[in-house]
């Protein structure tokens, strides 16, 4: 088994901001399935308008006190009533 610390870097890269956006879908319920996240990966840019309200709201996670702000903002500019 391959220790991480020696993991190759492109495994790595799949880029903390891309996995930080796909924690963030998870936790809006934005994506709800393995096919849905396998999705968000593929095409990422499918989900620009919920990562662009992330990231203007400074990239809260569900620990953050901003967090239930940011889903009322996300739902509103979403349509998720």
């Amino acid at each position: 088994m391959t220790n991480h610390a020696e993991q190759p870097s492109w495994l790595t890269a799949v880029d903390e901001q891309l996995r930080a956006a796909a924690k963030m879908l998870l936790d809006t319920e934005r994506v709800d399935t393995t096919e849905d996240l396998l999705y968000f990966f593929e095409k990422p840019w499918k989900w620009t308008a919920e990562i662009a309200i992330w990231q203007d709201s400074g990239r809260p996670t569900v620990d953050d006190p901003t967090w239930p702000l940011f889903t009322h903002r996300l739902n509103r500019h979403t349509g998720w009533v």
